[in-house]
């Protein structure tokens, strides 16, 4: 099976959610299930790498064009 996460954050960004998500994704890349996620991209991250075999994205969103 082909599985897409698609979280606003993920590795290297650290808190609950990103640890969920990236549960969920070895879990799932361990039964042998094709894994990626879709992500914003982050300034301190490649916008695509992959880790322990699953296929991370990062996209840049449009709340990036947004000011405060």
């Amino acid at each position: 099976m082909r599985i897409l996460h698609a979280t606003d954050n993920f590795r290297p960004a650290v808190g609950g959610l990103e640890r969920v998500v990236e549960g969920l994704a070895v879990g799932l890349r361990g039964l042998g299930h094709d894994v990626a996620v879709a992500t914003l991209s982050r300034s301190d991250a490649p916008d695509v790498e992959f880790y322990e075999g699953i296929a991370i994205y990062r996209l840049t969103g449009y709340t990036a064009a947004l000011s405060r």
